[in-house]
């Protein structure tokens, strides 16, 4: 058992914050070009005459066609991404010829690309070779045409510089919402999981959460591939839930939109029967959090069902507070007509 998981609850609960804050700072922000050759799909890319340094770093998902940059226009180039040579910035260059200025290409390569796409397999004009080799700029060449290209290396950009880290906790799907559990070790989140699997919700992570950010701000949970539709019982030891429940019952991933802290009920403490839904950063998204107190007795499992309805009535714009207060204010009111009229 890890020193945090040792900690009170209100402890842990900081340690486990802060730890989540500055891992995602300290998260992956770059890919070599020499992973992107590895991973990349289908596309079969070479390296032209070994050109340049295969360790450079792509930093953004962004493949950006040359087109203007060639004529001089280079705003637009966004500093360590792929740069696209197609048909057009070829026959471009092969009508310059000897009249292209070697000081326009070195411009283009002074925005610092991270490589230099080439499409269906072209030669690349002489004075671009000389320039990329002078940088160590690497080239790499595909037969496959330019949309091919943006869409299916664009994919793989996305899915490796995307931020991502690792969280203790579990993930499921429950009334169509993504819900993170979090909580210290042996405070039953297996346990109840495994219960709310058996009410018909789903299963996306257990123990290990997987955790990354979209483009778009999204954050999206999914299990490690190894351990992916299994459980961890406690006296048990490890089930596949996906045999044992069938297919519907397990999901590869999911957003997460919902928060769901488990902490150890203690008595004698008074606790606002309106507590606020607090917030808590991921990969520096925000997202709600509620906190529910664990006690000998409590059927957690019907709990956490409930804070998930109570949650979406929220977002709805149902306000239980307010509603209490209007049903009280009225009451007041008939009393007091009441009285008057005695």
């Amino acid at each position: 058992m890890s020193e945090a998981d040792r900690a009170p609850d209100g402890d842990y609960w900081q340690i486990l914050s802060d730890s989540i804050e500055e891992r995602g700072r300290r998260c992956r922000q770059s890919l070599t070009v020499k992973e992107l050759l590895e991973a990349e799909d289908h596309l079969d890319l070479v390296q032209m005459g070994e050109l340049g340094d295969l360790n450079r770093e792509i930093r953004s998902p962004v493949i950006q066609r040359l087109g203007l940059a060639l004529c001089g226009y280079c705003h637009d180039l966004e500093p360590h991404s792929l740069f696209l040579v197609g048909r057009a910035e070829h026959a471009y260059l092969t009508e310059q010829g000897q009249n292209l200025e070697a000081s326009r290409l070195q411009t283009v390569l002074d925005r610092e690309p991270g490589a230099l796409l080439v499409s269906y397999g072209l030669p690349l004009h002489a004075s671009l070779v000389q320039c990329c080799a002078a940088a160590g700029i690497p080239v790499l060449a595909s037969q496959c045409n330019d949309i091919d290209i943006i869409v299916r290396l664009g994919r793989i950009l996305v899915e490796n510089l995307a931020p991502c880290l690792n969280i203790h906790g579990n993930l499921l799907v429950i009334n169509g919402l993504g819900v993170l559990i979090l909580g210290k070790s042996g405070i039953g989140k297996s346990d109840d999981s495994l219960d709310l699997i058996k009410h018909g919700h789903q299963l996306v992570a257990d123990d290990i959460v997987l955790v990354s950010r979209t483009p778009e701000g999204s954050l999206i949970g999914r299990a490690d591939e190894l351990i992916q539709d299994h459980m961890e019982i406690r006296g048990l030891g490890i089930v596949n839930i996906k045999e044992i429940y069938g297919i519907s019952s397990v999901l590869d991933k999911h957003p997460i939109e919902l928060i769901l802290y488990l902490e150890t009920f203690t008595p004698n403490t008074v606790k606002s029967c309106f507590p606020e839904i607090e917030s808590m950063r991921i990969l520096d998204v925000a997202r709600p959090l509620m906190r529910l107190s664990v006690a000998p007795g409590r059927s957690l499992e019907n709990l956490i069902e409930i804070a998930v309805k109570h949650y979406l009535l929220s977002i709805k714009g149902y306000n239980t507070e307010k509603v209490l207060a209007d049903r009280l204010a009225l009451k007041r009111a008939r009393d007091q007509a009441a009285a008057q009229a005695d």
